[in-house]
């Protein structure tokens, strides 16, 4: 066991505990350099999670603010992929490999488990040499080494010692994807119970990746969970007739929409339950038309918005003063969903009268956030990143890039099949910035037609009304540049994702039907930008980039922007997608300065002699 010299706080204290250990010289530079890197990898993660960047600051005293936490740790070091946070990914890996044999030296985390270690006459032993060549051993092996050290046989596990697990792994391990690995626990435990032929106790769920204050509909009682069905069945229109609305509402709303003003409504019975004016067994749905009920959800939601931005502030260091003097601070986009369901709720399913309206509407409107007229921070400062020319160019280049590399063998088949299939990806969104639903469902034959040739280009995009987020049918030509990358990828390595009979472009791949999910292509595109570009950008922001690069070379193509994204008025283009117009119109009047400036300095003679005679 290793001495430890003085209590290790940060990961400064760490360096200078590992110059005191009894490590080789060696050895001791490389894990200095791992603790290092890690250090303000996860120091970069912490500055960007509070819309700062830190990354061309390396100086050691950062390393001081640094905690060497695990919990900490696991929750910054791998909370970007590498390349946002100034390292890459192979170096990141090594960097926490040295970092874990640091912290193990000085018994910050406890050392690696390994189910080989088992005695034979413990029970996790057999039950995993049970599950030999499955993939269940693999995923319980962590598990098992974990409950026999704590005394917990396989037939006693429950779902207080998986929760005890993950709280092991987050505080004694550094591991980069614990809520996966305890996933994949929960899953493999059916396989484990199957083979013990346990037939009591409840299987294990994987613990909720966020604490949340809004109760699920069943904890209530039954009269209000068939309230609530009852409220959904008519917003979402099934008791129309024909043409005829009926009761219902004028236009059926979209399947997300309902599950939204569902959940809606259960945040709003849970500020009634928080506040202590109703129970889960007493509150019923007319309570929250009710003017003074109708207040005080708006309040605690208010207030959780207030505290919220306060303490992102905080976090972000600004300047900019906390202040409560501004009601607007709590009004946000939350608060404007929850205001709205209550007031359809009010007028339109109890059908109040205007006398008992007329204060809610009141309140409503009071949180009810003003309609976006410009992109947040957030996506401004991701949109500055491509100002840069480099990383502009690296963006265009990719799809060509990730080719080249795949005609080169630098994947192996599968892997090859995968990285295709998201050049094709961002290829499209380049030509075509559909939004990320539209892209993934995207089918041959159906919304990406062929021309009539022997060979079978793709010629043309159709979506339909009833398929985008705005009932836009739009119809799209697919060009050469656009058509060359879809038919490299659709002819050599789509068949290796798709199964027979599967028609979706991005398909899901390992003989799963359907196209990939919206979270994978999600995933896939902003992992895969990060490497090879060193920016964050996700899906739907190729919209602004379309719309930045239109703008740049022809100011005035505002209906071309309107066209290529899809959206029905300009308004919506002013409001969301131009947000490079100021940035070229201030570099254009600078050029106009400078031209204007060479054409007229005869005008005023010397510039050295700012006294000497105007020319007559």
């Amino acid at each position: 066991m290793s001495r430890i010299r003085a209590p290790i706080a940060t990961v400064a204290d760490l360096l200078a505990a590992t110059d005191e250990a009894d490590f080789p010289v060696p050895i001791r530079r490389v894990l200095k350099a791992n603790t290092r890197t890690a250090g303000f990898t996860a120091a970069a993660a912490k500055a960007r999670e509070g819309g700062r960047s830190i990354n061309a600051i390396r100086d050691d005293a950062l390393l001081a603010t640094v905690p060497a936490d695990p919990a900490w740790l696991n929750k910054y070091l791998f909370a970007y992929p590498a390349a946002l946070c100034g390292t890459s990914e192979k170096c990141l890996q090594t960097s926490v490999v040295g970092l874990r044999r640091s912290m193990r030296y000085f018994n910050l985390i406890d050392p690696p488990t390994n189910s080989k270690a088992l005695p034979a006459a413990s029970k996790w032993r057999r039950l995993l040499d049970r599950l030999e060549a499955d993939y269940a051993q693999t995923a319980l092996a962590t598990f098992g080494v974990w409950c026999h050290a704590a005394g917990v046989d396989p037939q006693d596990v429950t779902q207080h010692h998986l929760k005890a697990f993950e709280r092991w792994l987050w505080t004694r391990t550094l591991h980069s994807e614990i809520p996966r690995l305890v996933g994949n626990v929960c899953k493999a435990w059916r396989r484990a119970a199957s083979v013990l032929q346990r037939a009591s106790g409840e299987p294990l769920t994987p613990p909720p990746r966020r604490e949340t204050y809004v109760p699920p509909l069943s904890a209530y009682s039954e009269i209000l969970q068939a309230e609530v069905g009852a409220f959904s069945q008519w917003y979402s229109g099934s008791g129309r007739k024909g043409p005829f609305r009926g009761k219902g509402p004028r236009r059926i709303p979209r399947p997300n929409t309902v599950k939204a003003r569902e959940y809606s409504l259960l945040q709003a019975l849970a500020a009634l339950i928080r506040t202590g004016r109703k129970t889960l067994e007493t509150v019923r749905l007319a309570d929250l038309t009710e003017a003074e009920s109708f207040e005080a959800i708006l309040q605690f939601h208010w207030d959780r918005a207030v505290a919220r931005r306060t303490a992102d502030r905080r976090t972000a260091d600004s300047a900019a003063p906390v202040t409560h003097d501004d009601p607007s601070i709590g009004v946000t986009a939350q608060t404007g969903a929850i205001a709205a369901t209550l007031m359809i709720l009010a007028r339109h399913y109890f059908k109040l009268d205007a006398k008992a309206l007329e204060p809610l509407r009141t309140m409503a409107q009071d949180l009810t956030p003003k309609p976006q007229t410009q992109l947040s921070r957030k996506n401004l400062d991701r949109l500055r990143q491509f100002d840069d020319p480099i990383t502009r160019a690296k963006l265009l280049h990719l799809p060509r890039r990730i080719k080249e590399l795949i005609e080169g063998g630098r994947y192996r088949p599968v892997e090859a099949a995968r990285m295709a299939r998201v050049a094709g990806a961002i290829e499209f969104l380049l030509h075509v910035p559909l939004r990320n639903g539209n892209l993934c469902m995207l089918r041959l034959g159906v919304h990406l037609r062929y021309d009539g040739s022997r060979l079978g280009y793709i010629r043309r995009l159709v979506v339909q009304k009833h398929e985008t987020k705005n009932s836009y049918a739009g119809e799209w030509p697919i060009g050469d540049e656009l058509g060359s990358v879809l038919d490299w990828y659709i002819k050599t390595y789509r068949p290796l994702l798709a199964p027979p009979g599967n028609d979706c472009l991005f398909p899901a791949g390992f003989g799963k039907p359907g196209p990939l999910s919206n979270g994978a292509m999600y995933n896939s595109i902003v992992n895969t930008v990060a490497d090879f570009v060193g920016a964050e950008l996700n899906p739907h922001l190729f919209r602004c980039i379309c719309a930045c690069l239109i703008l740049e070379h022809s100011p005035e193509a505002l209906e071309d922007v309107r066209l290529m994204i899809g959206d029905k008025s300009l308004e919506m283009v002013l409001a969301h997608y131009v947000a490079s117009q100021p940035r070229h119109a201030a570099k254009r009047t600078d050029e106009l300065l400078r031209k204007l400036r060479r054409d007229s300095v005869h005008l005023i003679g010397d510039l050295a002699n700012p006294r000497g005679r105007m020319p007559r």
